[in-house]
């Protein structure tokens, strides 16, 4: 059972969500995690593009709060170009 749980886990996923905490915090910039994602989904393959997809769907509220909405184009556009 483990080890299918390390399977799907996904090795980005802690870092763009280390990312955003560090956004949140005034660390780092805002844009990093979008970033992040823009050159993840550029590299990943198409099944992993989904899962890339869904993190970003689950976490829409994120995404929607003001430090993160002002760069709402560059999401939008990173899922439009994978589509």
């Amino acid at each position: 059972m483990l080890e299918n749980v390390v399977k799907k886990a996904k090795p980005w996923t802690p870092l763009v969500s280390f990312s955003v905490a560090l956004a949140k915090e005034g660390t780092a910039s805002a844009l990093l995690p979008i970033a992040l994602l823009l050159d993840l989904i550029d590299l990943l393959g198409l099944e992993d593009c989904e899962e890339a997809f869904l993190f970003i769907e689950e976490r829409l509220s994120l995404w929607q709060e003001p430090l993160f909405y002002s760069h709402k184009n560059a999401v939008l556009r990173m899922c439009n170009g994978e589509l």
